[in-house]
């Protein structure tokens, strides 16, 4: 929700909104409880996804944005926290993720 917020603050050149959708976002990643539910590694409902939703804030964000900071903390946690179950076998928008991390790499 903080990234579509931020992406609409963007979109109507509100830089007061845009700071308190980063900052949203920012309380978000540094909050051990809600990362605490990130159960595993996925790209759609994990710690994966949670990373590329951040690294994409990030590019688009003033020079003065929260989430940059946290950034390298989530890599690292995507890199060495042991997750409590695997990512979900390859089916429905897992498969479709796969697919075109494969032709991307053609």
């Amino acid at each position: 929700m903080a990234r579509a917020h931020q992406l609409a603050a963007l979109a109507i050149a509100d830089h007061r909104r845009r700071r308190v959708a980063e900052h949203v976002l920012t309380a978000c990643v540094t909050d051990e409880r809600q990362l605490a539910l990130l159960t595993d590694a996925s790209l759609c409902h994990g710690l994966a996804g949670l990373v590329q939703i951040v690294r994409r804030a990030v590019a688009v964000a003033g020079p003065d944005n929260e989430p940059a900071a946290r950034l390298a903390q989530l890599h690292g946690r995507l890199d060495h926290e042991p997750h409590r179950r695997p990512p979900p076998p390859a089916t429905g928008c897992s498969t479709m993720c796969s697919f075109r991390q494969t032709v991307a790499s053609w």
